[in-house]
């Protein structure tokens, strides 16, 4: 289908590898898409199409922050970030793991750091609805077994919140009528993320206490 063109899911994979480069074993990933809405408005292709080529999870947030009639990012959200978001493209964070005993590593920080690097160019906006993997189904728990989500806070409220407090340490904005969802622009600088270096060894300074994943 050649709507499916416009919208691109990626994975992150986070890998350990040993002193010779080889790698060893996948220690935690970030799933994410990006939307080339820009691309599809001058290609004339129908909104709608493009959202039923891929999932009524995309369909929920375009329609959250995009007029469907011109394409353009909601005013209010123009207004957070003074009106400095020219296109309609955008990435959409949809999961974070890290395996348990990595935790604690800023490993997550890095890779939503990466990611900003390599779609700036594309993407004005990056969006994240922070939902703790506790909450999913049961099928999706099990197929998460590895992570050890039962340790995790077992309040739905609270850890929303904390989750939601946590991105938002790393430069992430709620704006009032988005409900959870966060928003960054990286057309501001970010100096909450600054301190994090990708070239940087997690495990040489040891564990942070400031930003864990859990």
């Amino acid at each position: 289908m050649a709507e499916e063109r416009f919208v691109k899911d990626h994975l992150l994979q986070i890998q350990l590898s040993n002193e010779n480069g080889s790698d060893i074993e996948i220690i935690g990933q970030v799933k994410f898409l990006v939307a080339y809405l820009d691309q599809a408005w001058d290609s004339d292709h129908s909104l709608y199409a493009i959202l039923d080529a891929h999932s009524e999870y995309l369909a929920r947030h375009i329609f959250d922050v995009l007029d469907a009639d011109t394409w353009e990012i909601n005013e209010a959200v123009q207004e957070h970030f003074d009106h400095s978001i020219i296109g309609a493209n955008f990435c959409l964070i949809q999961e974070v793991q890290i395996k348990p005993r990595f935790r604690g590593y800023n490993l997550g920080i890095k890779a939503l750091k990466d990611i900003v690097f390599h779609y700036s160019e594309t993407c004005d906006l990056f969006m994240i609805e922070p939902y703790p993997l506790q909450f999913e189904t049961e099928e999706k728990r099990k197929e998460n077994s590895h992570l050890e989500l039962e340790k995790f806070e077992q309040d739905e409220e609270k850890a929303t919140a904390r989750l939601s407090a946590y991105y938002k340490s790393l430069g992430f904005q709620s704006i009032d009528g988005f409900g959870n969802l966060l928003f960054y622009s990286p057309v501001f600088k970010n100096t909450k993320m600054d301190f994090v270096k990708l070239d940087h060894d997690p495990f040489e300074d040891g564990l942070s206490d400031d930003f864990k994943l859990n």
